[in-house]
């Protein structure tokens, strides 16, 4: 089953073809559920900025290596405290 927060991103963009850049700010640790359900989504995103930590902030919730793992063709452009911008290496340029 895919989580809603992850269908509202994929069914979202796809359906009405927009080219996103997405910020998911803070849905409090579903950000890997995300992730995991919006990867044709994500492959037509620029930019994605995050909420992510070190440790494990809520129950299940993806650490920062964790997230970095799941998105392997984004790359870091600013690490802040608690959030991180990527940036999709197939659709921009440094």
């Amino acid at each position: 089953m895919i989580p809603a927060s992850a269908m509202a991103v994929r069914w979202g963009c796809s359906d009405w073809r927009v080219r996103p850049i997405t910020a998911v700010r803070s849905i409090q640790g579903a950000e890997g559920d995300l992730v995991a359900g919006g990867r044709e989504t994500l492959a037509r995103t620029k930019y994605v900025y995050t909420e992510c930590f070190d440790d494990e902030l809520y129950e299940g919730a993806p650490t920062r290596v964790a997230l970095l793992d799941m998105l392997p063709g984004f790359e870091v452009v600013k690490l802040y405290e608690s959030d991180i911008l990527l940036r999709n290496a197939a659709l921009t340029s440094p």
